[in-house]
């Protein structure tokens, strides 16, 4: 006669739970990592934003001067969704075969771009909501002709924020 044996109900629940473990560990192997992943998207947030194009001034329009074309761009800081100020900040023009990007950081200097008030030196200086400045204008001198204009927040990682603003440029009345 055959005896026949079942596992116990001890070592049954005993396989269960550490059937249980691993899962949970193999799971966690992959939702940790992209978890933190995700968290670090959230950077830019309060800063989706912040840049706003300031028409107050008449500005965000071009002139020409033969086949060069001089841009004047105000912009505004509106930091009051945040205690962070962003390291410098992305402009992109648009045009109709290509975009131009200049990026934008205090101290810098930049051939083709300069601060619409000769007062503030040749140094460039981003808009800042906290600071002395939370409105600024630039004249940036091209030969290509640009129909819009985006400004992109840039955090001291060097990230690229989304972009926090844009505007049609029209040619200066």
């Amino acid at each position: 006669m055959l005896k026949k044996r079942a596992i116990s109900s001890v070592v049954a629940t005993m396989l269960l739970i550490l059937l249980t473990i691993v899962s949970i560990s193999i799971l966690a192997g992959f939702i940790v990592p992209f978890v933190k992943k995700s968290l670090k998207s959230t950077d830019c947030f309060e800063f989706r934003s912040y840049y706003k194009f300031d028409d107050s001034f008449g500005y965000n329009c071009y002139d020409t001067n033969g086949n060069e074309k001089s841009y004047s761009i105000t912009l505004k800081a509106d930091g009051t969704n945040t205690d962070e100020e962003p390291e410098s900040l992305s402009l992109r023009f648009f045009k109709a075969n290509g975009v131009t990007v200049l990026n934008i950081k205090n101290g810098n200097t930049l051939p083709e771009i300069t601060m619409l008030d000769p007062s503030l030196g040749s140094n460039l200086i981003i808009p800042t909501a906290g600071g002395t400045y939370p409105v600024l204008s630039y004249l940036y001198t091209s030969n290509d002709l640009y129909d819009k204009v985006e400004v992109y927040p840039v955090l001291a990682d060097n990230k690229v924020c989304e972009k926090s603003d844009s505007v049609k440029i029209i040619k200066c009345s």
